[in-house]
């Protein structure tokens, strides 16, 4: 390529192929707009290869003044990254569900009449409601095209109306899991639903979200042949045969401590790795006296509370994002002057507390809310003045 000749080398993703496409029919090369937006040419190669997924708000502005896009062609990439933002796309599987056949199956059932607009899975923090949505709308009958867009995770300063009517936009999609719906006043939803006549939301809250189109399908705890079931299945995993016969009082008493809370009992499971499960539940009788509603945000600052230090400061850069890409997490670790020589050791552990998630064919590690609110607002450690404005997350 010769310096100066718009170069065309393979794209990845909607907004990387669209802003290669605007360069070339400007005449750019990378290097010609990193000199007009001040987003390096390494930067804007990393978006049109698909590398870098989730373009920051000012990034698409930048490129957008450095190509001079009229309006229409503004709002096309502006759209176009909103849908990677908020990870538009296929749903999973059921993800392992235990002991939720039934709401499955009638969840499913719901879907699939056509006369229903919206259908809210509603529950407290940690019960399960993202797995089950996911799994529902992966089975809903064949021909209903599906997307996703998670409230939680949209790029600073995205419209979430806008990300959710874009996600309906992608291949005529009729039908959109909004993920953490209650960070959306439900008269947004209302007029979003008014607007588009054959767009129907599948959303997960914790609370209602009051739109006349609503219906609402609560899930609450497992019962405990399930919650027992589920901290067997997890208890495996960290250390084979830990939940024997002679296991089965102090895992119901485990159990009932966490309420039978999906979330809960994972995290307490990955504790069976170095401790006894009479051991874990002494130790719950004291970390849990007196919690009701709170019971799963005190787990999670247990949790947290024994990680390393490195490992902690890991899960606060990533928090702070509450979605990454494994390149996406060593920039802003890097960027936070953080070190990465350990970061595989530390995504592992993190993953193995059930503290992260690890998903994707690309590798994705998301943190799920309720730690993000705990990391979040703890109190910044001594010596670590760089995470202040982490810590200052804005309120969920």
């Amino acid at each position: 390529m010769t310096l100066g000749e718009p170069d065309r080398q393979p794209v990845g993703g909607a907004f990387g192929e669209l802003l290669a496409a605007l360069r070339c029919a400007r005449g750019l090369s990378q290097e010609r707009l990193a000199e007009l937006t001040g987003v390096s040419a390494r930067a804007i190669g990393d978006l049109e290869r698909g590398a870098t997924r989730r373009p920051q708000r000012q990034t698409v502005v930048a490129l957008a003044d450095g190509l001079r896009l009229d309006a229409g062609e503004r709002d096309r990439l502006a759209r176009a990254a909103r849908p990677a933002a908020g990870r538009s796309g296929p749903a999973a599987g059921d993800g392992g569900l235990v002991g939720r056949a039934r709401e499955l199956a009638g969840l499913v059932d719901l879907l699939d009449d056509g006369g229903v607009r919206m259908a809210s899975v509603l529950g407290p923090a940690g019960i399960g409601k993202s797995a089950l949505a996911a799994a529902a709308l992966a089975r809903v009958r064949s021909g209903t095209s599906v997307g996703v867009v998670r409230l939680d995770s949209l790029m600073d300063g995205a419209d979430p109306v806008e990300a959710i009517a874009g996600a309906a936009a992608v291949d005529g999609r009729r039908l959109v899991l909004v993920d953490d719906a209650d960070l959306i006043p439900g008269q947004d939803l209302a007029a979003l639903l008014a607007r588009d006549a054959g767009l129907r939301l599948l959303v997960t809250a914790r609370t209602p979200v009051r739109v006349r189109a609503e219906h609402r399908w609560p899930i609450g705890p497992l019962d405990q042949p399930a919650a027992v079931g589920l901290l067997a299945r997890r208890a495996r995993a960290v250390r084979p045969g830990i939940v024997a016969d002679e296991d089965a009082v102090a895992a119901a008493s485990v159990v009932r401590r966490l309420g039978g809370n999906p979330m809960a009992i994972e995290l307490t499971a990955a504790r069976l790795r170095t401790w006894r499960l009479s051991d874990v539940d002494a130790a719950l009788a004291v970390e849990l006296a007196g919690a009701r509603d709170e019971v799963l945000h005190r787990v999670v600052r247990s949790a947290v509370g024994r990680l390393p230090g490195p490992d902690a400061e890991c899960l606060t850069v990533l928090a702070s994002l509450g979605r990454a890409t494994p390149h996406e997490l060593r920039r802003a670790l890097a960027a936070r002057r953080y070190t990465t020589d350990h970061l595989d050791a530390t995504v592992t552990l993190l993953a193995a507390t059930a503290l992260i998630s690890v998903s994707g064919p690309q590798i994705e590690f998301t943190v799920p809310r309720s730690v993000r609110e705990v990391v979040c607002r703890q109190p910044v450690p001594v010596g670590i003045e760089e995470r202040t404005s982490l810590w200052n997350w804005p309120p969920f």
